[in-house]
């Protein structure tokens, strides 16, 4: 069973969210390709498009190549975000660290994201950490 909280991101790190602002803009793109993806499969087939040949497929597209996709999600809308933990870090002083792709790194010229967790939660294994957009804020889930 998982126990969460809630946090709501409140900061005037204005880089932090724009951080966030990309990442959910990121999930957003990739679920509509992958959905794009089992749609495009299952009609040409009648056969249902695993997770992992879905995964294989979208890896091996080149980066540069445009799907046209028709908008499941809306253009400008973000998407949850999923830490799983071999993807985030428990910090001795109550922060957690998160990981970030390649491309957020290269484009933000920051290597993690840093978050502070309740007391309640430091001295926890923590197994994920979810990230969705509401407008005009984040909120932070905390799965132990």
């Amino acid at each position: 069973m998982l126990l969460t909280t809630n946090n709501r991101v409140k900061t005037k790190n204005k880089a932090k969210l724009v951080i966030l602002k990309e990442l959910t803009h990121n999930s957003k793109d990739l679920y509509n390709k992958a959905l794009y993806t089992i749609r495009q499969y299952f009609f040409s087939t009648k056969e249902y498009l695993s997770y992992i040949e879905v995964y294989k497929l979208l890896k091996a597209k080149n980066k540069g190549q445009k799907t046209h996709i028709p908008r499941y999600l809306d253009k400008d809308g973000r998407y949850k975000v999923i830490y799983t933990k071999i993807h985030l870090k428990t910090m001795d002083n109550g922060y957690i660290r998160l990981a970030l792709s390649k491309y957020i790194k290269e484009k933000f010229k920051i290597n993690y994201l840093y978050f502070k967790i309740p007391k309640y939660f430091q001295n926890k294994e923590i197994k994920e950490i979810h990230i969705l957009p509401y407008k005009p804020h984040y909120k932070i889930y905390v799965c132990i």
